[in-house]
This record gives structure tokens, sequence and C-alpha cells, in this order.
């Protein structure tokens, strides 16, 4: 049986909600912003160099321009637009810092939007593809499970 995934429209981070109740294929999302620092949190420790998608959602949540993001690292626009394409990488310790400003930038809060998110992809098994979270008690969203790549 196929199930909804959740799709952050910015950047595509595809997210599996398990748990989530879904009506004729709407749901609400409690508590946004605490599932938007989960998957911001869940991103940054993952093991492995960060994907183009995670690094566009890092920037949307932290809700910094191209031209903002790259001046953390002391980079251009044109850079942070290579790295979020995929045309290059970041250095690891563009990376590092990034992981570290994560952890530190709590105090960003942008609004509860439930227009990032929308379920118009429906796969097979979404628990062994995407980054999964259990709903079952927002605002304390649990990671379940993180893509491998």
């Amino acid at each position: 049986m196929a199930s909804l995934v959740h799709v952050y429209r910015p950047c595509g981070i595809l997210v599996f909600l398990h748990g989530l109740k879904e009506e004729d294929d709407s749901c609400v999302v409690p508590h946004m912003y605490a599932l938007q620092q989960q998957i911001a949190d869940s991103i940054v420790q993952q093991r492995r160099r960060l994907l183009p998608n995670e690094l566009s959602f890092l920037r949307a949540h932290l809700d910094l321009s191209k031209k903002e993001f790259g001046s953390l690292f002391g980079v251009t626009k044109t850079e942070v637009t290579q790295w979020e394409s995929g045309a290059s990488s970041p250095k690891i310790s563009h990376e590092a810092g990034l992981r570290r400003y994560i952890y530190t930038s709590r105090f960003r809060q942008p609004p509860d939007n439930q227009d990032l998110l929308s379920m118009d992809l429906r796969v097979e098994n979404p628990e062994d593809l995407y980054y999964v979270f259990d709903v079952s008690e927002p605002p304390n969203y649990k990671l379940i499970r993180a893509p491998t790549v």
C-alpha cells in the first residue's frame, strides 16, 4: 500500500510522519516549527557529508538568503548556489561550522507555516527512504530513521 510522504517544497526534503492522522489527503501538522527544528537537528547529526537539499533546508530553516548564508562562511552567493545544486560541496570546515551554528540558532523561530509541507508524493515503504519521525506526542517529534544515502 502506498503512503503519503510529506515534502518540504522549498528544498525537497522528504519526511514521513509516522502516526500522523490523514483525512482526505490533508492534515494539520501541530507545532510545525518544532518539527522543522527536529529535522534540522537530525540533518546535522548525520555522520556523512550534507546533501544539497539538506543544505537548502538548513538555509531556509535559518531564514537566511543565499548571500547571508554565504557570509557566515566567507563564501559568495554563487558558491552557496553551487552547493545547493550539487555542482560543488562546501569544505568540511564549512559543514562543521554550519552544524555548530544550527545548535546555537534556536532563538530564530519562524512562524508555524503549514504551507511549507505538502503531501503530494505517494511511495511504497517510505520508512526505508526518508527522514521518518514519530508524531504521536507533538511538539516532541522523535526521529525514527534517517536516510543512509
